[in-house]
């Protein structure tokens, strides 16, 4: 069998605000504190408003594409609003 190592690549997802009253949910990926795409979903319109560039994002994490990252930014910002979660962060750290 073969050996894998798994190295941190310093790359995570925020999301920063939650507009409950007008369906809207800010994600962002941040790689070591600089932001490297911003997505805003609009659950209203389905619209999905990005700031930034997927090259990088998509080079140091091969196994999900553009698509992949919308899709769960979708499905998070439905939970967030169907759910009334203002604030993620605290959401997540109930889990830590």
């Amino acid at each position: 069998m073969g050996q894998s190592d798994f190295k941190p690549i310093g790359m995570k997802i925020i999301y920063p605000w939650v507009d409950l009253e007008n369906k809207l949910v800010e994600a962002r990926i941040e790689q070591e504190g600089n932001i490297k795409m911003e997505v805003i979903t609009d659950l209203k319109t389905g619209e999905q408003n990005q700031e930034g560039n997927w090259d990088d994002i998509i080079q140091l994490s091969p196994s999900m594409t553009e698509e992949d990252y919308l899709k769960m930014f979708q499905e998070w910002a439905s939970v967030f609003i169907e759910n009334g979660i203002s604030n993620p962060k605290q959401y997540f750290e109930q889990y830590q």
